[in-house]
């Protein structure tokens, strides 16, 4: 038999996302969505610029909120953990993901960062954090990282 929580890499942080979706009715997970038709529909809420990133961008983001009585949009950093490590040691992020991120909130989205944590007997927590350098550390790049101007 297999444990999820021993694990490492993207199907934990997909099983992630989509635990973080079960919890949220009107998150959007990228992976599972067309771009344009998002685009489109949102079309008087965003502006240019925001339009251009997400285009862009949308690959490299995890989840997105539009909140429907407000102008704000929320992205997501969803990052997966094993509750019964450390929690000394904080989530990695690439310093692509990073500057993707800090690029997003200078045009005006709102950026949370979420931590899920595994624990037994198929239960799990969500944690939403402030999308902030002292929550998370930067990765060693990888080999298929961008440089984000």
């Amino acid at each position: 038999m297999e444990n999820l929580k021993l694990f490492y890499g993207t199907y934990k942080g997909l099983i992630g996302e989509y635990m973080f979706r079960l919890t949220r009715k009107f998150i959007i997970l990228t992976k599972l969505t067309d771009k344009d038709r998002i685009i489109n529909y949102f079309n008087e809420k965003l502006k240019e610029e925001q339009k251009i990133f997400l285009e862009t961008y949308w690959h490299s983001i995890d989840a997105l909120e539009f909140k429907r009585n407000e102008q704000e949009i929320i992205l997501y950093e969803v990052k997966t953990k094993n509750a019964y490590k450390n929690k000394i040691f904080k989530p990695k992020m690439t310093l692509h993901t990073h500057n993707i991120y800090n690029k997003a909130q200078g045009l005006g989205f709102v950026v949370k960062l979420i931590l899920i944590r595994l624990h037994n007997n198929w239960n799990f927590e969500v944690e939403e954090l402030e999308f902030n350098k002292e929550h998370y550390q930067i990765d060693s790049p990888k080999r298929f990282d961008k440089v984000v101007s």
